[in-house]
């Protein structure tokens, strides 16, 4: 609320919420009483407008961090030299076969197993020890 009236502010608007008059009706002899609850401007707000975009906020970077997730997963092997490197053979195997399972239909694939493993190995043992991202790799 303070960064709305201070952008508010900043664009020379009055930051207060518009109130709307509520209408009172006589209540028939089998209505129930019970009032209904009024909100303020503020409590109006917040419920109509910040908690849904909250919601769909919170939705969409959980959806980015399981995409984040499931990159990782295939292509993690692949981000940083370190990881490269550390690698044992047994590893090394099981991330070139999630690899090649992701690119792959049926018996038809984009990935050869063996050229793929033979080209890692190689990378792994011509790779320097220190630190490089994929971008320094290429």
């Amino acid at each position: 609320m303070n960064i709305a009236k201070k952008l508010a502010f900043d664009v020379d608007v009055e930051p207060t919420f518009p109130v709307k008059g509520r209408v009172l009706r006589k209540k028939q002899y089998d209505e129930n009483t019970d009032d209904e609850d009024v909100w303020s401007p503020e409590e109006a707000f917040e419920y109509d407008y910040f908690n849904v975009t909250t919601d769909r906020v919170i939705a969409s970077m959980r959806n980015r961090f399981e995409e984040r997730k499931r990159f990782e997963s295939i292509f993690g092997f692949l981000l940083d030299s370190r990881r490269l490197k550390s690698l044992d053979e047994s590893e090394l195997w099981q991330c070139r076969n999630t690899f090649h399972s992701t690119f792959s239909h049926g018996d038809k694939s984009d990935v050869d197993l063996n050229d793929l493993y033979s080209e890692l190995k190689i990378l792994q043992g011509t790779l320097p020890n220190k630190f490089m991202s994929c971008i320094d790799i290429s």
